[in-house]
């Protein structure tokens, strides 16, 4: 489960301004804002902790571990795919060139090149070769 900034709604439940949190815990305003707007790629936990001390709150409060989307996303079939043929250079399909196309990990290539692919069937091709790359290490312990 991915960790959500809550920090939003902790400003608001102790009525103080983003500015007012930054002039207390010696952030920039900037900073606040990526922490606010939930955009950080890494958390500071020291931090976090200061915002938790100058909003008198609780860490719960701050972060949480609840779901971007709560419905489970539904089994998407991969997309027709036929066996490429090893020794010649594949013939473009659609004005795109062969290697616009997808290969499966079992060998197979897409018949979509990649530009007319939708994102569930992109991302139905990334999870074949996150599973094949997963179980192949597997293999390897």
């Amino acid at each position: 489960m991915p960790i959500r900034i809550t920090l939003e709604a902790a400003l608001k439940r102790a009525d103080m301004s983003a500015r007012e949190l930054a002039r207390r815990v010696g952030a920039h305003r900037d900073t606040i804002g990526k922490y606010r707007h939930n955009a950080v790629r890494m958390i500071s936990l020291d931090l976090v902790e200061s915002f938790c001390c100058a909003l008198g709150c609780s860490l719960g409060d701050v972060l949480t571990d609840q779901p971007a989307t709560a419905q489970p996303s539904p089994a998407i079939p991969l997309p027709t795919t036929t066996t490429a043929p090893q020794a010649r250079p594949q013939p473009a399909v659609n004005g795109h060139p062969a290697a616009a196309r997808l290969s499966l990990p079992d060998g197979r290539v897409s018949r979509l090149p990649l530009a007319e692919m939708s994102e569930q069937a992109f991302d139905t091709w990334l999870d074949a070769w996150v599973s094949a790359y997963d179980a192949a290490r597997k293999d390897r312990v």
